[in-house]
Parts: structure tokens; C-alpha cells; sequence
């Protein structure tokens, strides 16, 4: 039988487990390459954030945010939905729903313009597809602005502050609240 001969292989053969660490071992074996101490690390990680346009705005994705681009892909429309309301994708066996942000904010939008992605945002049940132009990019060395510019109408109870970055406006944008304020709205029928 085959775990016999296995069994049966003799010491320091290919066949042998190796011998295990002890907790604190395995704990401490590795280290940090560089010169950055475990705090270092973490600091540097809290500064950069990822941000994607739409229109004339900049958004920053809630850290923590489960997000994917992917290249635009067919869209199912749903009949008598709100305009914004691009439709439905299929993505590795979910639906998810796909807005197109710069509509509804009525921002100015590039058109059908190649360089547009989806981002989703979340996952499973709770994703959601925007529209966005161009692939996201990473936010460093962000200062905290004191009074946030004008928004539209629809992003008003979304954005909980702003920050510069290489002269430029990027918006907190908390997606989750913005959902549930669109459906609320759509809903209602307004």
C-alpha cells in the first residue's frame, strides 16, 4: 500500500515532514525589509488612497472598499428605469447594477468615449457599477480642505469632506449612503 512505503522512507529523505516551528518562531521569523519599522509601514498605507473621475470630480474610494475596474463590457438596459440607471452586467455569475454618476449629477461627461470603465464597487449583493473615465489612481500626500466646494444636488449627504492632492479637489465619497438615497428616490418614483 502506498502510505506504507511513504510511511516507511527513511530519515532525511524527500518523504520526511519537516519539523515544526514553535508559535513564537513562526511569529518572529520574518522581518520587515528596510528600513521601516511596523508603525513606518502602517502610516505610509494610511496616506495613499485611490481616487477615480467622473466629469468635472474627483472621488476618493472609502478605504476598506472591496473595488474592481474592469473595461466596459455590454450592458443590459431594464425597462422603464430612471436614465441613470444604465442597466445590469454580469459579473462571474452577479448582477450588478451600473449608474452612470455623471448623468444624475448632471456632471459634463466625456459621451461614449473609449477611455470609460466600470468600477464596481463591493461585492455580491451589496455591489454596484459606476461609470467612471479612465482607470483610478492612487492619492498621496492629501491636505484636508476647511469648506468643501459646491456639489450637486445628489451628492450632497455623500461626500463627508474634502482634500487636495497635486492641486486638485478629491470628495470623500461614501457610496454606501449615495445607494441607499438613489433608491429611496427611485422608489418614491421621483
Amino acid at each position: 500500500m502506498l502510505t506504507k512505503e511513504l510511511s516507511a522512507a527513511p530519515s532525511g529523505s524527500a518523504w520526511e515532514d519537516p519539523p515544526w516551528l514553535t508559535p513564537s518562531q513562526a511569529l518572529t521569523r520574518f522581518r520587515l525589509s528596510g528600513d521601516l519599522a511596523p508603525g513606518q509601514s502602517r502610516s505610509r498605507a494610511e496616506r495613499i488612497r485611490y481616487g477615480f473621475r467622473v466629469g468635472s470630480l474627483n472621488f476618493l474610494v472609502e478605504p476598506q472598499t472591496v473595488s474592481e475596474v474592469i473595461a466596459m463590457v455590454p450592458i443590459a438596459t431594464i425597462p422603464n428605469a430612471s436614465p441613470w440607471l444604465l442597466g445590469m452586467i454580469n459579473l462571474r455569475g452577479n448582477l450588478v447594477p451600473v449608474f452612470d454618476l455623471a448623468m444624475l449629477c448632471a456632471l459634463d461627461a466625456p459621451g461614449d468615449d473609449p477611455g470609460r470603465w466600470i468600477l464596481v464597487l463591493d461585492r455580491a449583493d451589496h455591489a454596484v457599477g459606476l461609470l467612471i473615465d479612465g482607470q483610478p489612481q492612487a492619492v498621496r500626500d492629501m491636505t484636508p480642505l476647511e469648506t468643501l466646494p459646491s456639489l450637486p444636488t445628489a451628492l450632497r449627504g455623500s461626500v463627508s469632506g474634502g482634500f487636495m492632492a497635486d492641486q486638485e479637489v478629491w470628495l470623500d465619497f461614501d457610496h454606501r449612503t449615495f445607494f441607499r438615497s438613489i433608491s429611496q428616490v427611485a422608489a418614491s418614483g421621483d
